[in-house]
């Protein structure tokens, strides 16, 4: 999905972190860091975070899950 957007304004993402219980394929309580985006505002990325750590532990079987909004500067170059 394209968007409009200025030429200096960076980019943002959301980023998950949940941790599982031990299960059949894994002995041991293991740890995954998800991103999701990119994003032109904090909004969405904020919106996203909400949505990813809910579905990680009511649908995902996570113990516990946490999120945060990143932001990079968007480097741009021109591809030939």
């Amino acid at each position: 999905m394209s968007r409009r957007m200025k030429a200096d304004e960076p980019l943002y993402r959301a980023a998950i972190t949940a941790t599982y219980p031990p299960s059949r394929w894994r002995d041991e309580e293991w740890t995954e860091t998800v991103y999701v985006g990119p994003y032109t505002s904090t909004g969405p990325a904020s919106r996203a975070v909400t949505v990813e750590v809910k579905k990680a532990l009511e649908w995902g079987g996570a113990t516990s899950a946490t999120g945060h909004v990143e932001r990079a500067p968007a480097a741009w170059e021109r591809i030939e």
